[in-house]
């Protein structure tokens, strides 16, 4: 057995672990109880989180690399003293820091007994008097 099996076999292993690990993830994900009200949150922050990847591509003999941008779109809100994370683009364009908002609340309960609060979707801003 030569190095180049010993690297292959360590390849194929590792994308074997790899389809694993998302496979668990997904069951994760899918096993998982939502429940769904309406309620008033407070925004706290907003921004944008980038993140590039570069993947490398053979052009005229020339190796060059190609950016693949990856931009998230954080939201952070107050719910009932819980921070409260949403990365939904429509979320983060509807809303301003430091304002009250009727939205939709999404608790995530999986099968480990772990919950997750995330807010789905902005329902109406609370106007104040």
């Amino acid at each position: 057995m030569n190095w180049l099996d010993v690297i292959l076999d360590i390849l194929i292993l590792l994308v074997i672990v790899l389809i694993g690990i998302a496979a668990y993830g997904i069951w994760i994900s899918a096993t998982a109880e939502h429940e769904y009200f309406s309620d008033v949150v407070y925004c706290t922050n907003k921004h944008k989180d980038k993140s590039d990847t570069y993947i490398p591509m053979n052009i005229g003999g020339i190796t060059n690399f190609i950016s693949i941008g990856n931009e998230k779109y954080i939201s952070i809100f107050r719910y009932n003293n819980k921070k409260v994370k949403s990365d939904n683009k429509d979320v983060y364009k509807k809303v301003n820091t430091n304002k009250k908002y009727i939205a939709k609340i999404d608790i995530i309960t999986y099968r480990d007994g772990t919950i997750e609060y995330d807010v789905a979707e902005i329902i109406s801003e609370v106007k104040e008097k």
